[in-house]
């Protein structure tokens, strides 16, 4: 999946909307920048870093609806285990 480098935007980048506020202790800090590594926003979608490199876009709730019914009324739908429908999503280029 090819992306352009200039639309994205790390989160835990200093220039990312995300601020860490001094409210939080440096643990909690910390815990909140390694989560946020995984995620990179491109046009204003979020996204999740797949582990061999392709970027899987994260789903608002309405949308994963969408997605589940689509896969269960399609030619190939019926009902499977939660592993095989989640396997068959992030197939897709979903999170």
């Amino acid at each position: 999946m090819g992306v352009n480098e200039d639309l994205c935007m790390p989160l835990s980048s200093p220039s990312s909307p995300i601020h860490l506020t001094i409210l939080l202790s440096a643990k909690k800090r910390r815990a909140i920048k390694l989560k946020a590594a995984s995620y990179q926003m491109v046009q204003w979608k979020l996204f999740r870093k797949h582990h061999l490199g392709m970027l899987l876009r994260c789903l608002e709730y309405n949308e994963a609806q969408q997605v589940l019914k689509d896969l269960h009324d399609g030619p190939a739908g019926g009902h499977y285990a939660s592993n095989t429908t989640t396997h068959k999503i992030m197939q897709l280029g979903f999170y």
